[in-house]
C-alpha cells in the first residue's frame, strides 16, 4: 500500500491486527493507517459503520503521505477520541461524504477535498500534540523536533543512505551525540529507526508491487539479494519470498463489506 488511510467508525466495532498487533475498534476509534503497514481484520460486527479516507483521492497526497504529523503513529496506529472531538471528526468525515457524491461535477470537488484533507490534517495533528502532553511529552522540547527532522530525512533518503552519520551530519550534531539525543527522546536508537523504514519500505514492495525478490533487492541497494534476504528473515522471522505469499492472504479492504464503507474515492 502507497497511501495512507484514516478510518473512523461510527457505530459498530471490528478487531484487526496492525503490524502484528491487536486492536479491538469502536465507536469513536480514529485508526490511521500509514504506507506499508500490515493489516488483518480478524472480526466485523454486522452494524459496522466506519468512514475511510484515502490520501490516494486527495491532490499532492504525498505531502499528507510524508507529513511529521502522523508519525507517532508508527507505533499507536489508533486513537480513542473523546466526545467534543468525535462530535468534530464525524463532521469532517460528512463533509467528505457529501463532496464525493458521485453526482457532484468531480472538477468541483477535487480541490475542496483536498483543502479539507489540509484542515483535518491540522486537526489531527493538534490532537495528537495534547495527547502526547498528556501523557507527559514534552513537546516543547526541541528534541522533539530534531527526531520528526531525522523521520522525514530517514523517509526521503533511505533507499540510498543507512548510515547515521548521514543522518547526523544533516542536522550538524556529531553522531554519538546524535544517537544519545534520539534515543533520549524516542526510547530507540538511530539504528532502529532506520531499520525500522527500511523494513517497511521492503514491506511495502513485496506486497504492493509485483517486483521479484532480486528486483526489490537491487532497488533497495542492499549489495546482494543474499544480504537482503538475511536483513529480512532477521527482523521478521520469515524469508521475503514466504512473507509475500502468506501476508497477500489478509488485506483489511478486501474483506470490508462495500456498504459499510462512507469514503474511499477510486
Amino acid at each position: 500500500m502507497d497511501h495512507q488511510l484514516l478510518f473512523f467508525i461510527e457505530e459498530g466495532c471490528y478487531e484487526v491486527t496492525i503490524n502484528n498487533e491487536r486492536f479491538h475498534l469502536d465507536k469513536g476509534s480514529l485508526t490511521v493507517i500509514l504506507p506499508t503497514a500490515e493489516l488483518c481484520t480478524t472480526y466485523i460486527s454486522d452494524d459496522l459503520l466506519i468512514y475511510i479516507l484515502s490520501s490516494r483521492s486527495i491532490e499532492n497526497s504525498d505531502s499528507i503521505n510524508k507529513s511529521r504529523s502522523f508519525e507517532y503513529f508508527y507505533e499507536h496506529p489508533v486513537f480513542i477520541i473523546e466526545r467534543t472531538c468525535y462530535e468534530d471528526i464525524l463532521k469532517y468525515m460528512k463533509l467528505f461524504t457529501s463532496l464525493a457524491d458521485k453526482s457532484r461535477p468531480p472538477a468541483c470537488c477535487t480541490k475542496a477535498i483536498t483543502l479539507l484533507s489540509y484542515s483535518l490534517e491540522f486537526y489531527i495533528r493538534n490532537y495528537c500534540l495534547s495527547k502526547l502532553k498528556r501523557n507527559g511529552m514534552d513537546t516543547t522540547n526541541p528534541y522533539f523536533y530534531l527526531y520528526h527532522d531525522f523521520i522525514d530525512d530517514l523517509k526521503e533518503n533511505i533507499q540510498e543512505q543507512r548510515h547515521v552519520s548521514f543522518y547526523a551530519e544533516k542536522q550538524a550534531i556529531h553522531p554519538k551525540y546524535f544517537s544519545h539525543l534520539i534515543k533520549e527522546f524516542s526510547g530507540h536508537s538511530p539504528k532502529y529507526w532506520i531499520t525500522i523504514e527500511l523494513l517497511y519500505l521492503c514491506k511495502n514492495l513485496l506486497l504492493g508491487s509485483d517486483l521479484s525478490i532480486k528486483e526489490i533487492s537491487d532497488k533497495l541497494n542492499f549489495s546482494h539479494i543474499a544480504v537482503f534476504s538475511t536483513f529480512f528473515k532477521n527482523n521478521t522471522g520469515v524469508c521475503p519470498q514466504t512473507y509475500r505469499e502468506t501476508s497477500q492472504k489478509y488485506r483489511l479492504l478486501d474483506q470490508l463489506d462495500d456498504s459499510s464503507i462512507h469514503l474511499e474515492q477510486p
